[in-house]
């Protein structure tokens, strides 16, 4: 529900330049959206078991927050192990305009 919400009022998730990362990966979705100086970060593990992920070079990890995440995650780091069906929202702290 949170997801619907931010999807119908955040302005960079309706209107953000969207890139793909790793569009042949068969476990997990990365996709990043930015606009007006913003940029969101999506990950999604489709898969049923525990997936090794790396963040994409274009971030700082140390400069993403949780928006929202389905599990308990203290923090980001450039390598990650998302769980089965893990779905993390991150935001980049820095205003890139």
């Amino acid at each position: 529900q949170k997801v619907l919400d931010l999807k119908k009022t955040d302005k960079t998730l309706i209107y953000g330049d969207t890139i793909e990362y790793d569009p042949d990966s068969k476990k997990v979705i990365c996709y990043s959206r930015s606009y007006e100086g913003r940029r969101m970060l999506i990950l999604g593990n489709f898969s049923g078991h525990k997936t090794e992920y790396v963040v994409p070079a274009d971030f700082e990890p140390s400069e993403l927050s949780i928006r929202l995440s389905n599990y308990s995650r203290g923090s980001v780091e450039r390598s990650m192990t998302l769980e089965p069906y893990e779905a993390l929202l991150l935001e980049e702290k820095r205003d890139l305009s």
